[in-house]
């Protein structure tokens, strides 16, 4: 994380206007104190000297962004979630409360007013190896008794690829690098993820397609993957050396409950496997396509664990729409009953190698989608139920990948992955063997 962004989420106390619907900030001036939250947003506590209260209008009463002056530099708050009041008498002092999901630090005048932007790029550490990208080499040369004598490290940009998203709008993949001196050197080596656009925009387009992104690396660790810091282009221009540092909390800080990515560990989809920036670009599209279905493969890293039952519901819900989406394009494999025997079939060979019976496991799983959806007496073991959903998350996220992908690989690494060999035994387990009260009566 940026120094001075460190600094912001530690505590600064400043200044602070709300800013009008016109981007511009209003006159009125007051003092607060500026901190992160545990839960990675950022709050604003402002003295209420009178000024902010009675509120006139929404403007105020939930602002789009307050703009600020700190101890350690200009912000910019923006995405509000949250606000609250205190009133006081007495010896006690009012003030309001604001959470907001994104800061934006600039040097002082860079941001007099809510700006629009050209361009928003995040750092993504421990991804290179996914992306196929290469910021550094590393040699270490030891004696002949294997203790280390001498280490040599170079860093370099790699070349910078980029593809258009939509008109006028592009998503480029290339390296970030940098280098502090001293006798505690530090050197900081992401990968850099960006959205720009050719005319000025508001900075949620601009980062919808780097959350989307997001979304797809976390499936392919299985995990949630944060950003850790990111800078943002001024269209009337920032100074070149000394671009806007963001933070957003959705890009930058899972939610409670959420699985972080281990450093050390490797994607089980890397991204030449779905064909690299042209695989992300149809990714997006379908992201635009068929929402429901995606969301109920990429919720649940922005959410955080939910029950089995609501696992199983989410993942049924998401084949029954991808199922009819197809349906209404008279897609012929979208004529089989139930929907998961329909995708199942779809997916072919690396699904039905991977779990056994298809049509037993499609069965089974219909029913307890069933069950649960219908039936007030259904009550089959939280562990079966979770086996299900682990089982027809594999199945609705390999249906994505084969939309998405050149050929078959990267379902057969989703399919060899860790994750899936940990739950292919279960899931085969209770296919040749289902609990009595797993199947749901046909007819009720």
């Amino acid at each position: 994380m940026d120094k001075l962004l460190s600094n912001i989420r530690d505590g600064v106390i400043g200044e602070f206007r709300i800013v009008n619907h016109k981007g511009e900030p209003k006159n009125h001036i007051n003092y607060g104190y500026l901190e992160g939250t545990s839960d990675g947003l950022l709050q604003l506590r402002v003295v209420d000297t009178g000024k902010i209260f009675p509120l006139p209008d929404d403007e105020e009463r939930f602002p789009e962004s307050i703009i600020g002056t700190t101890e350690s530099g200009q912000v910019l708050l923006m995405h509000p979630t949250w606000r609250n009041s205190t009133y006081a008498g007495g010896p006690s002092i009012s003030n309001s409360r604001f959470r907001f999901k994104t800061v934006i630090c600039g040097p002082t005048g860079q941001l007099a007013r809510t700006p629009t932007f050209t361009a928003a790029r995040v750092f993504f550490p421990g991804i290179a190896r996914w992306a196929g990208l290469r910021t550094y080499d590393e040699k270490i040369e030891q004696r002949a008794d294997g203790r280390m004598y001498a280490v040599s490290i170079e860093l370099f940009s790699p070349q910078e690829t980029s593809i258009e998203i939509s008109r006028g709008m592009r998503i480029h993949l290339s390296g970030h690098w940098e280098y502090s001196g001293g006798d505690r050197k530090e050197i900081y080596a992401p990968v850099q993820i960006g959205c720009e656009s050719d005319s000025p925009s508001n900075l949620t387009d601009l980062l919808r397609p780097l959350l989307r992104i997001q979304d797809l690396l976390n499936i392919k660790f299985n995990s949630y993957v944060a950003a850790d810091g990111g800078q943002v282009v001024l269209s009337h221009g920032s100074v070149p050396d000394k671009k806007p540092i963001l933070w957003t909390t959705p890009l930058m800080h899972g939610p409670p409950g959420t699985r972080l990515r281990d450093a050390n560990s490797s994607p089980a989809l890397p991204l030449q496997q779905i064909g690299g920036l042209p695989g992300i670009r149809r990714w997006l599209r379908l992201y635009d396509t068929h929402p429901r279905s995606v969301k109920a493969v990429v919720d649940r890293f922005r959410r955080g664990n939910t029950s089995p039952e609501t696992r199983l519901l989410e993942t049924a819900t998401g084949l029954e729409y991808w199922v009819s989406s197809h349906k209404r394009q008279k897609v012929q494999w979208a004529k089989t009953s139930p929907q998961s025997l329909a995708v199942a079939r779809n997916v072919g060979v690396p699904f039905r190698d991977w779990i056994g019976d298809v049509k037993v496991w499609s069965d089974i799983f219909w029913d307890a989608y069933n069950g649960l959806k219908h039936n007030v007496r259904y009550n089959p073991d939280p562990i079966d139920i979770h086996v299900l959903a682990e089982s027809g998350q594999f199945l609705l996220t390999a249906a994505l990948l084969k939309r998405i992908s050149p050929d078959n690989i990267a379902i057969q690494s989703l399919f060899e992955s860790r994750q899936a060999y940990g739950i292919r035994d279960e899931v085969r387990t209770l296919i040749r063997n289902p609990p009595p009260n797993i199947r749901q009566p046909r007819g009720r």
